[in-house]
């Protein structure tokens, strides 16, 4: 998701399960990293400008597959999207980190732990998320661009909306 092409969102998900067959998908929330980082200006857009055409792509996917193939959403949080914890990825530290790497000299470890503790941070409120302590936060570069409100503490954990497996 960037700041070009969030509003055709849903539009794509309409087509693509619609006409292909697609049983599944995956939304990456920018990552201001490599290429996106030195295109910031033209890619950047905050959650909450996003988010709205996020849940309609989720809608539009969930109207035409019964159950996805794989997690749907990557780089987004629990309290951006409360009930939809069950159909993302790598909001969560890690229990095993993995062979995965980012090429290059800036990065010679391996990834989540990359991204978990280089990239990522949380704000002082998310001691008071029910997600705390599995939670790896949101990525430093997002909050020099934007700051931390939108992040808001979780006080329960909510029911899954949606089908997917449940990972808690």
């Amino acid at each position: 998701m960037t700041g070009i092409n969030y509003k055709n969102l849903p539009r794509l998900t309409r087509f693509v399960t619609g006409n292909f067959g697609v049983d599944s998908c995956h939304i990456i929330s920018t990552h201001y990293i490599g290429a996106a980082n030195k295109n910031r200006s033209r890619l950047r857009i905050d959650n909450k400008e996003q988010l709205p055409y996020v849940e309609a792509a989720l809608r539009a996917f969930y109207g035409s597959v019964a159950r996805p193939a794989f997690n749907l959403l990557s780089n987004y949080l629990p309290c951006l999207l409360p009930g939809r914890e069950n159909v993302m990825s790598d909001w969560k530290y890690p229990e095993l980190d993995d062979d995965l790497f980012l090429p290059g000299a800036a990065h010679r470890d391996r990834m989540y732990h990359m991204i978990t503790e280089d990239l990522r941070m949380k704000a002082p409120s998310c001691r008071a998320c029910v997600y705390n302590r599995a939670c790896a936060g949101f990525e430093k570069e997002y909050f020099a661009l934007y700051g931390a409100d939108e992040f808001k503490p979780l006080k329960s954990r909510p029911a899954p909306l949606g089908p997917g497996p449940v990972y808690f």
